[in-house]
């Protein structure tokens, strides 16, 4: 009889964590899977066993409930927060807590998410930046600075004080896709009105599903070592708003960066959802090499302007470009 992994997996409420679920619980080796998240996903499937818990808290009981194979860490605060020390809590000491659980329970895969801002958007990044890239981050954001604290301290620490754990990072780019209005980046090219830094460079996507399969293909395969996940290709800002009908408004850096931090401290989420350090993002290179994830047997679905064609086309869907808005 052919083996069955259990799996378990933080933040399975969040855009990620849901496609996660939804692409694992259709591969016929995959057993029961385990998901925690502070509040109750919005679908839950026939393997899905949904316990609410917060990942700053002790994780070792949940898993010792199961027999756990494969652990994946996918609960962070991606959407930008005016509370700073509640980012770094949750992803800092989700993570460590996380890991700590995972060293209790003896998982033999284990895999944490990190993300091509680790890397930071500079002005002397390669043309192409790949897994042995130096991880700097950008000041100012914590989400990507985050990822590279972690990445070069808890994160290596465990994997290094148990080389028996078969351990895998993924470090995906902004990810696309239908479900890219949860991400405030998406939020923002949904409106009509683009205000936008003068100085862009190229981007790049990941389609959602593309994230998911690669996840699993690295766990079936047993692929240890880190990951980018990037899909083949760049798009420019002005091409992403063509397909959404949207107008961009170049600023100048030097005055969009006040502005747009004045709007952020006074919580105008229809001017601004990040305040001005995540700009860099736009401004700087940070394109990621997929040749690792190509040379493990990956083959990605969709290249960039794909995976950013099937967000588009629900944005041209919407009428009311820029409001609150709930997709199913």
């Amino acid at each position: 009889m052919k083996k069955r992994f259990n799996v378990f997996i933080t933040g399975v409420s969040g855009f990620i964590g849901q496609k996660i679920i939804e692409r694992f619980s259709e591969r016929d080796d995959v057993g029961k899977i385990i998901g925690i998240d502070v509040v109750a996903p919005p679908r839950l499937r026939e393997r899905i066993t949904f316990i609410e818990h917060d990942v700053r808290d002790d994780m070792a009981p949940l898993m010792s409930g199961y027999k756990i194979d494969w652990a994946i860490h996918a609960a962070f605060v991606v959407s930008i927060l005016h509370d700073k020390k509640l980012m770094e809590d949750v992803d800092i000491n989700g993570t460590v807590n996380f890991l700590n659980a995972c060293a209790k329970n003896k998982i033999k895969h284990v895999m944490h998410m990190s993300s091509t801002t680790a890397y930071g958007a500079h002005e002397d990044n390669p043309p192409l930046l790949g897994e042995d890239a130096p991880l700097r981050g950008n000041e100012g954001f914590i989400y990507g600075m985050s990822k590279a604290k972690l990445e070069l301290t808890a994160v290596r620490e465990f994997f290094e004080r148990h080389p028996d754990v078969c351990g895998s990072i993924v470090r995906p780019c902004f990810v696309c896709g239908p479900h890219f209005y949860k991400n405030t980046l998406g939020r923002h090219l949904m409106k009509r009105i683009v205000m936008l830094p003068g100085d862009m460079r190229p981007f790049q996507f990941v389609h959602e599903d593309d994230v998911a399969d690669s996840m699993y293909h690295l766990l079936a395969k047993r692929q240890r070592g880190a990951f980018n996940l990037a899909a083949d290709g760049t798009m420019t800002f002005r091409e992403m708003l063509d397909l959404t009908g949207g107008t961009p408004l170049p600023i100048h850096p030097a005055l969009l960066y006040p502005l747009n931090d004045l709007a952020w401290m006074l919580r105008l989420s229809f001017v601004t959802e990040f305040p001005s350090a995540p700009m860099a993002l736009i401004r700087f290179p940070w394109i990621a090499s997929n040749d690792k994830i190509k040379n493990a047997g990956y083959r990605f679905k969709y290249t960039t302007r794909e995976a950013f064609e099937t967000f588009a086309e629900l944005v041209l869907n919407f009428k009311g470009r820029g409001n609150s808005v709930v997709f199913k």
